[in-house]
């Protein structure tokens, strides 16, 4: 075990909480999801903000908003076809015009707004005995984490007050936070989204009880699924069938 738990991570600590098997599965068998097109087009996006708040820390400059929808289209393109992605019944070229709507608009009524001081920044803390890794995608001039998502709705306060990931950002930088989602809509007309939240000595010290318990249970060995959840579906979880049968079975579904 401590070969597979050589690191956690946000997102690993939730994927075991929504279902350990699936987390076993994915970390342990090394069975992995084919990306599906919402999780490519996220990806898609942050890497080229990535590119840009890069850009903007040595020029000073966003990168022009003539240029950036190229950009976006040439990382498109170039992932493509290094991927095996599940598109789940959408149009490629519709969602990659989507997804350049998106960063145009995000260039166009955001980024300048913002002065970076760290992108993609890399820390590495200690819950009990495992390291745990957490990379943020912004943090600007006066100490704001900022966090790129891409979804079909707007979030909610109370999406971003319950939302375990500022708090584990929180715990890794050692101190309270204020915190930004800054959310990419895709649905309707695109649109982003800026809202805010804030985490303080009580949110970091619930967030490491909650996650050294989880890490506690990722050691014994012991992964039931959890079905009580749409998740868990023939539609949702590509495992579904392997768990079905108590093996992994290789198949979309």
């Amino acid at each position: 075990m401590s070969n597979v738990l050589d690191h956690v991570s946000h997102s690993q600590i939730e994927l075991f909480n929504s279902c350990p098997r699936k987390w076993e599965y994915e970390y342990i068998k090394g069975i992995k999801s084919p990306q599906n097109s919402a999780l490519f087009l996220g990806d898609c996006y942050h890497r080229v903000l990535e590119k840009n708040f890069r850009y903007k820390m040595s020029s000073g400059e966003d990168i022009d908003i003539d240029i950036i929808g190229d950009i976006f289209e040439a990382q498109w393109d170039a992932m493509r076809d290094k991927s095996d992605i599940n598109w789940m019944g959408e149009s490629p070229i519709r969602l990659r015009d989507i997804g350049i709507t998106l960063i145009c608009e995000y260039i166009n009524e955001i980024a300048y707004t913002i002065t970076p001081a760290f992108v993609e920044k890399e820390i590495r803390s200690m819950i009990g005995d495992i390291p745990f890794v957490a990379k943020i995608d912004l943090i600007d001039d006066c100490g704001r984490v900022i966090d790129h998502k891409t979804s079909g709705k707007a979030y909610s306060q109370k999406d971003i007050n319950e939302d375990m990931q500022p708090s584990a950002y929180a715990f890794a930088l050692g101190r309270e936070i204020n915190y930004s989602n800054h959310v990419a809509i895709k649905k309707g007309t695109p649109r982003i989204q800026v809202i805010n939240t804030y985490r303080d000595k009580v949110d970091i010290e619930w967030w490491y009880n909650r996650a050294y318990c989880t890490i506690q249970h990722m050691k014994s060995g012991y992964y039931p699924a959890r079905t009580n959840s749409w998740k868990c579906s023939v539609d949702y979880c590509f495992h579904y069938g392997g768990c079905r049968k108590g093996t992994a079975v290789l198949r979309y579904v």
